[in-house]
């Protein structure tokens, strides 16, 4: 993952109850944000990461982190199916 348009992919295909069109993500500075449309159609907005992206090929520990701020950020708004 180098891009946030990978990051976006990426959970896509590991989420598929949330579809591309209810959410997206933003790099605002040094943090990553997902923009997302729960279920009752409100917009929720939740840090992913802070720092650069492309870190988390090198060092497993903060890919797991990220993975980790995608699962609950999925149970928190129910995409978790």
């Amino acid at each position: 993952m180098n891009r946030v348009s990978d990051l976006k992919n990426y959970i896509s295909s590991t989420y598929p109850a949330l579809s591309k069109a209810k959410f997206d993500i933003a790099k605002i500075g040094a943090r990553i944000y997902i923009y997302l449309v729960d279920r009752q159609g409100n917009l929720q907005r939740e840090p992913l990461f802070r720092g650069a992206l492309p870190t988390v090929n090198e060092l497993p520990a903060l890919k797991k982190q990220l993975e980790a701020n995608i699962k609950a950020v999925m149970v928190k708004w129910e995409y978790n199916c």
